[in-house]
């Protein structure tokens, strides 16, 4: 797991991810609620008109509405975009712990110490009912997603399942329960308790049954499920010092809050893994499927499926794609490396060391290998950097080995099965075939601070010529996530924040394209032809490995290329590097057969 986001604060008590914006709901024991930005890590908004401890809150599914309930007895419909309580729901007797919305129907549901759950409408502002026959607190209730089933659970060992249309009792089971939740995608309803088990039960119209327990915490308090049933082990993690969770119900995140602090965590890294091919071909690294996407006719084929492999973990967390390469050199044989996500290593000497897989998808045959770094340099040929950093040429079809005069921990891929790597003070080109570095350069301060700091350092990237000389460069308030260069027709770079995609010219001009609601990968920018005339397409893949695409109006852009183009020629070829990593090929200028190059804001010769 990867934490994305960590906040200090005072004891959290109530977790709600929003539907569709990039937003946590947080009630706090003080009597406040927060709801947090968490892609940008800033509180939004406040709230605070409850007398006591926020104990529950909930995000509304489509409406600009969430819910809170506290110690104060009341439950308050909240605004956010009026940043107004709506009004107040008065009746519980004591602390109401728990509050949820219904899906469809404009009512809402709460659970309070006085042994009660009411069902409110909150568009008439009335109790609708009261349902009672618990003889403890009422610890946890909702709605089921679909159907007309309400779930109650409380400190006496209770769940009890009601019909919404009849507010009858179906049945009760024991557990020593205080929560519980519907699975939304079949009959099922997980619950936890203070034995320090976790149960998962099947439920039908006048019976129910245990299906599963899991053991192993110390005292649970919530949990929640997660996107498919494999995650629950990895959702019911909250321990002791865990007061609340909650799971973002379209995406891999979920959050945790404690006495003094805010989590938010995703299982899975959130760069998809992917590489495009010939300008149409994506092949795609999605958990333990290997898939090709065909970006004109929108097909979808998984070519290679790792968990049918009996030497790779069934975990969840492990053996997954985090990186896919194709190799360039091999047009007949389609092979690629799959880097597979690294396991803990106990031993110093490992750390770092993840096992790649090379694949053949013509023969359908694979091996796999350990290393630091690996790139195809040839045809069946691999370099890697071994787990001491040493590089050496791999041969996978002939299991042959050739060691090399160099270390590094990272490669990348350079033109014409040539490599680069850095050294703290170094960026190299290495033509492994010559073992030999054929060019290098010194690291300037700007530059250094990239490659010493390369996870720490996310908000820049600096474009290079093929021998290495700075052009220009660009430095972000937030990181950035991807680089896109559009044709060699087309002299412009694009690339993506967590919440723009933007532009940069040679001249070191940038703006804004588009604003995104989700974090975008950009993969590849296509013309489409109309009667009307043409526009581009810009294909993106988000961190839930789903290929999407929005139309981009290039006008004012060109009007600046215009402007260049009246000075300037296009002439050669440079290299993008991002992050410590070569991203794609740019063009730049000449003017009268002199090479002009921007260095330093300074226009050079050469």
């Amino acid at each position: 797991m990867i934490v994305k986001f960590h906040k200090k604060t005072e004891r959290i008590k109530g977790l709600s991810f929003h539907s569709k914006q990039p937003w946590l709901l947080v009630g706090f024991y003080s009597g406040e609620i927060q709801i947090i930005d968490y892609r940008y890590g800033r509180t939004i908004n406040e709230f605070s008109e409850h007398e006591g401890p926020v104990i529950s809150v909930q995000f509304h599914q489509s409406l600009s509405l969430f819910i809170s309930d506290s110690d104060d007895s009341t439950v308050r419909v909240w605004n956010y975009t009026t940043k107004k309580c709506q009004f107040v729901l008065r009746g519980h007797l004591d602390f109401v712990r728990c509050v949820n919305f219904h899906s469809e129907l404009p009512w809402c549901v709460s659970g309070s110490d006085d042994q009660t759950s009411r069902i409110w409408n909150y568009q008439t502002r009335q109790r609708i009912a009261t349902v009672t026959g618990h003889s403890h607190y009422v610890m946890h209730c909702e709605f089921h997603p679909s159907k007309d089933f309400m779930i109650t659970c409380s400190l006496v060992q209770e769940i009890r399942l009601w019909s919404i249309t009849q507010l009858k009792k179906k049945f009760i089971q024991k557990s020593g329960v205080n929560w519980c939740s519907f699975n939304p995608k079949d009959g099922t309803i997980l619950s936890a308790s203070d034995d320090k088990k976790i149960k998962l039960w099947k439920y039908f119209e006048t019976r129910g049954y245990e299906l599963e327990t899991y053991q192993g915490h110390f005292k649970i308090r919530l949990l929640d499920f997660g996107i498919q049933r494999k995650v629950l082990k990895l959702i019911v993690l909250l321990i002791m010092n865990q007061w609340i969770c909650a799971v973002h119900q379209s995406n891999y995140y979920f959050a945790a809050g404690s006495y003094s602090a805010l989590y938010i965590f995703t299982l899975f890294k959130n760069r998809p893994a992917f590489n495009l091919v010939n300008d149409n071909i994506l092949y795609l690294g999605t958990r333990k499927l290997i898939k090709i996407l065909d970006l004109q006719k929108g097909s979808n084929k998984t070519i290679k499926n790792l968990q049918e492999l009996s030497c790779l973990s069934d975990n969840l967390l492990q053996d997954n794609v985090e990186q896919i390469l194709y190799n360039i050199y091999e047009n007949q044989k389609l092979q690629f490396i799959a880097k597979l996500k690294s396991h803990s290593h106990s031993h110093s000497k490992s750390i770092g060391v993840s096992k790649y897989l090379v694949y053949e998808q013509n023969t359908n045959t694979f091996k796999f290998f350990l290393a630091k770094s690996a790139i195809f340099i040839g045809k069946s040929n691999i370099l890697k950097s071994r787990e001491n950093s040493e590089l050496e040429i791999y041969n996978f079809q002939t299991d042959n080995y050739i060691s090399l005069d160099y270390k590094a921990d990272r490669l990348f891929t350079y033109n014409g099965g040539k490599a680069i790597f850095y050294t703290d003070s170094m960026i190299n080109v290495l033509d492994p075939i010559q073992n030999k570095i054929i060019n290098q350069i010194s690291c300037k301060k700007e530059l250094q601070m990239i490659i010493v700091f390369q996870y720490k350092l996310k908000k820049e990237f600096i474009l290079f010529t093929r021998d290495l000389l700075p052009i220009t460069q660009i430095l972000e308030k937030i990181n950035i996530k991807s680089v896109l260069f559009l044709s060699d027709s087309i002299n412009i770079v694009l690339y993506s924040t967590k919440v723009h995609v933007k532009y940069l010219l040679l001249n070191g001009d940038n703006g804004i394209i588009s604003s995104m609601k989700t974090v975008p990968y950009l993969i590849q920018l296509q013309p489409v032809k109309e009667k009307s005339g043409f526009y581009y397409k810009l294909f993106y893949m988000n961190n839930m490995e789903k290929l999407l695409n929005i139309k981009i109006e290039f006008s004012e852009i060109f009007q600046n290329m215009d402007q260049l183009k009246k000075t300037f020629h296009m002439f050669k070829i440079l290299q993008i590097i991002i992050r410590n990593q070569v991203i794609q090929l740019l063009p730049i200028y000449i003017k009268k057969d002199t090479l002009h190059l921007l260095l330093n804001q300074q226009m050079i010769k050469i």
